[in-house]
């Protein structure tokens, strides 16, 4: 992995890349099909993280709604999906009538689908997924929301949890698609507990290429406190590449753990035209 303290071109490209995508011109005009965001060049990407329960005695643990470690698919499979409430069903129920799913194939290409539900009843994707990148709920009924709890369990591992109530999943894991690089921009944490709880946050990058896992520097936050990471661990992340966050450290019981990051995915094809 590069060292941020001196790939200039990268940092050169991340603020020029940012600049030019939140005024929508110059980059995005390389989008081939209007369509479909898949083919555009340059995508803003937020990875958001929610760990309602953490305890000293149970870290390591992943940002993420379930708790406990993230397991990675090591097969792609068709998608699982249920509630644990039967008003999410499609057209006769006031919650959450279909999901939608963005994941990557086996080859690590993009693809997404819609998925009614079925309340309590298992429903299956058309796709296979070897990794699922978001999960959020599309379409409801009157309530505006999903009433259960929905998981999406892939290669017989639960990969996607969406709570009661929240419509979207809260998963700090990232998995970038076959042909893209990530380009971190903003990372920030934030726990609940008291003024004096303590925990610590590293995020991680598995490179399956060199089978390596690159681990940053932990990020200890306090009581209320919140951290920015203005210097960021990885400037870059290669294509096929495990982007997530991990606790490793609490000081005491029941502390809630928030993770927001955000990034560009580029197509490869695309970063000669705007390195310098």
């Amino acid at each position: 992995m590069p060292s941020p303290k001196h790939d200039l071109k990268l940092f050169y490209l991340k603020e020029n890349m940012a600049q030019s995508y939140l005024g929508f011109r110059d980059i995005l005009a390389f989008n081939s099909n209007p369509s479909t965001d898949l083919d555009v060049a340059v995508r803003s990407i937020p990875i958001l993280g929610e760990n309602p329960d953490v305890d000293s005695g149970t870290v390591p643990e992943t940002v993420w709604e379930i708790g406990g470690m993230y397991v990675f698919p090591t097969a792609a499979s068709v998608c699982t999906i249920v509630s644990s409430s039967t008003d999410d069903i499609t057209t006769s129920g006031t919650g959450a009538w279909q999901v939608l799913i963005e994941g990557l194939d086996s080859n690590y290409k993009e693809i997404l689908e819609v998925v009614a539900l079925d309340g309590t009843n298992n429903v299956v994707s058309v796709n296979s997924y070897f990794r699922v990148n978001a999960f959020r709920v599309v379409y409801s009924g009157t309530a505006k929301y999903n009433v259960g709890n929905i998981t999406c369990t892939v290669d017989s591992k639960t990969v996607r949890y969406i709570a009661a109530t929240e419509s979207l999943d809260h998963t700090a894991v990232y998995t970038v698609a076959a042909g893209h690089t990530f380009f971190p921009i903003n990372v920030s944490h934030s726990e609940e507990r008291s003024n004096t709880s303590i925990v610590t946050i590293s995020n991680k990058v598995y490179v399956p290429s060199t089978n390596t896992i690159y681990d940053s520097s932990e990020r200890g936050i306090s009581g209320t406190d919140s951290s920015n990471n203005g210097e960021l661990s990885f400037p870059r992340i290669p294509e096929k590449a495990d982007y997530y966050f991990e606790i490793a450290y609490a000081s005491t019981t029941n502390i809630r753990v928030f993770t927001v990051a955000r990034g560009l995915l580029v197509k490869n094809n695309f970063l000669p035209k705007i390195l310098p």
